[in-house]
């Protein structure tokens, strides 16, 4: 990324669905958290150290793929926290702060997906008293790795994310509170630790020994831990999950357990979607979107036409040609492009 794009990353940037905007103002590390009003920008940094020894077996020109994908070797965008507004919050009853981290984009993060050794997650500076509890390395790597000499990377994901939420907490002393972590893939993963880790750290335990309620909700995400970290997050912590997937669409077992409650949705149910043998279709978080809101169990689908259908090729094309929606259809203005003032685009 050009120096010149950067500031196109800052200044007021909406929450889809409009309850409540926020201004970016910094970036980041493993995942960087920066400071807001109701949002907070984060960004993946520090590719972790167990991915270091598994580049020999990515192709050379892969490599070559990550660095024209890349903006920084070490730092990536990856979320952002949000507090709902006023509105929202009388609805629910409660203010809800969200953590919302994005899915897998660049290489590396797919080579993390894909690290099969499990580390205790204690030894990665979460509190947990039992050491038997473990989790996949090349997650919590993400979530915890950081990089003094780098700008972007001087704290872990984790640890913007407890600056944060100290911060963000506080705030609303004498109200109703909840904690939602959210979103898709690898997301899936940091979301499952992040609650985890929120919990078992007792962020979410306020002034007066009451705790906040703490879930998640996953499409597509990976297991993330054995038996003993299941156990524990459900158990022992009372952490709620929700994991929502496509029954084409799932990822190697390993010797990891799923947590949560799991709502299984099927490409093949809905009428609107043509026949793929493309996994990106079937992985892809829209296709999710549409089918859930066209859930009615298992081989039912009614379409509540809340969502729009086109959304679905909004990255991929998925839907059925009849409905004249060119795939791949959302890129960035002007392809990217800013017009100078002496009238050039750069």
């Amino acid at each position: 990324m050009k120096a010149t794009h950067l500031p196109l990353m800052r200044g007021e940037w909406p929450i889809v669905g409009g309850n409540t905007t926020g201004k970016i103002i910094g970036m980041g590390c493993s995942t960087r958290l920066t400071r807001s009003y109701g949002l907070n920008s984060l960004c993946m940094v520090k590719w972790p150290s167990s991915l270091m020894t598994l580049l020999t077996m990515i192709p050379i020109q892969s490599i070559v793929g990550v660095a024209a994908n890349v903006w920084n070797k070490n730092a990536n965008w990856m979320g952002y926290i949000a507090v709902s507004n006023d509105k929202l919050s009388k609805k629910l009853g409660r203010h809800d702060i969200v953590v919302v981290w994005r899915g897998t984009i660049t290489e590396l993060e797919w080579v993390a997906d894909l690290t099969d050794y499990q580390k205790p997650i204690s030894d990665h500076g979460i509190p947990c008293p039992d050491p038997s509890v473990k989790v996949e390395a090349g997650f919590v790597d993400l979530y915890t790795d950081k990089v003094d000499d780098d700008p972007f990377c001087k704290l872990s994901a984790r640890e913007q994310m407890i600056n944060e939420l100290n911060k963000i907490i506080p705030r609303h002393p004498n109200e109703e509170l909840s904690i939602t972590v959210t979103v898709h893939s690898l997301g899936g993963a940091l979301t499952v630790l992040s609650a985890y880790d929120i919990v078992e750290s007792g962020l979410n335990v306020m002034g007066d020994g009451l705790g906040i309620p703490v879930c998640g909700f996953t499409f597509v995400g990976p297991r993330v831990g054995n038996l003993k970290f299941k156990e524990r997050l459900e158990n022992k912590l009372g952490v709620k999950i929700l994991r929502v997937l496509n029954v084409h669409d799932q990822w190697i077992p390993w010797a990891y357990t799923h947590v949560g409650v799991k709502i299984e949705v099927d490409h093949k149910d809905s009428p609107y979607l043509k026949e793929s043998i493309n996994l990106g279709d079937y992985h892809n978080l829209e296709t999710h979107l549409h089918l859930l809101d066209g859930y009615q169990g298992r081989g039912k689908f009614k379409t509540t036409f809340n969502r729009d259908i086109a959304l679905v090729n909004k990255s991929c094309g998925f839907l059925k040609d009849e409905y004249l929606v060119p795939p791949s259809w959302k890129q960035p203005e002007n392809k990217g492009l800013v017009l100078t003032k002496d009238g050039r685009w750069v």
